[in-house]
């Protein structure tokens, strides 16, 4: 039988796994909704589609935050848990994913910049929350990587 710490690690990583997922599905979809634009198709069904699927990853999303928010108030109330999870060595992975979140908001910014000489950019709200979700994804996506390959 799995210990209580194992089985907060796990569930910490399988809330994480989640929200990678629901994170790639909204960037794929917020790029479709992007170049959707240029064709006008973002006013027909296809394109509803695509926007109630954004809201679906978002919720999503939001979702596995709050869980991993719970997760870490668990945590934090039992300081044997404590010292087992939240390690120096979890911080530091934690601190290093900083950087990946970085790079990736600088490349959103660059693509679109790139994409608006050859396209209109019409929806710069829709570029500037893609670029914060690219940033916060890629810092847990760099934390998610980082902790697997130890």
């Amino acid at each position: 039988m799995p210990s209580e710490i194992e089985q907060a690690d796990r569930q910490r990583m399988r809330n994480l796994t989640l929200y990678l997922v629901s994170f790639a599905l909204y960037v794929v979809l917020s790029l479709v909704r992007f170049f959707f634009r240029a064709y006008g198709l973002n006013d027909q069904p296809v394109g509803t589609l695509v926007l109630i699927g954004l809201g679906v990853c978002l919720l999503g999303m939001s979702a596995f935050v709050l869980k991993q928010g719970l997760l870490a108030k668990r945590i934090n109330r039992d300081p044997k848990l404590k010292e087992a999870v939240d390690s120096e060595l979890h911080r530091l992975l934690e601190a290093q994913a900083w950087k990946a979140a970085y790079i990736a908001s600088a490349v959103t910014v660059v693509f679109f910049a790139i994409a608006s000489s050859f396209y209109p950019v019409c929806d710069t709200v829709m570029i500037a929350l893609t670029t914060i979700v690219v940033g916060a994804g890629a810092q847990r996506a760099s934390f998610y990587l980082k902790y697997r390959a130890l």
